[in-house]
């Protein structure tokens, strides 16, 4: 699983058109959860997408680990990672957190407490 972290505001356009690598070379994400249970993503990020890397290994979308631990895919030719790849996408504040996509379901949703 990576994650990729982003605001509100993108995510608006990432839950219909995907992840794009948009400029960049490649999509960044992180490796996951730490061991601490957090994630190691810009403090802004307010929305985690947790990408299904073997599904979309199995589509034939690369992934690499680079030498800072950052996960990066190059995407589909077009430079995406189409929503259905999206394990879960979570709605994250200090004290809870908002499942709004899971398992390629876009019109999932289930609130959470920490």
């Amino acid at each position: 699983m990576a994650v990729h972290g982003t605001s509100e505001k993108a995510w608006q356009s990432i839950s219909a058109s995907g992840l794009s690598k948009m400029a960049r070379n490649h999509i960044h994400m992180a490796q996951g959860l730490g061991v601490d249970g957090v994630v190691s993503i810009r403090n802004n990020s307010r929305i985690l997408i947790y990408v299904n890397v073997e599904k979309a290994l199995a589509s034939r979308i690369p992934f690499y680990l680079s030498q800072n631990g950052v996960v990066l895919s190059p995407g589909n030719e077009n430079g995406i990672i189409a929503p259905n790849f999206f394990e879960r996408v979570e709605q994250v504040n200090r004290e809870e957190k908002e499942i709004r996509h899971k398992n390629g379901a876009s019109s999932y949703s289930e609130a959470v407490t920490s």
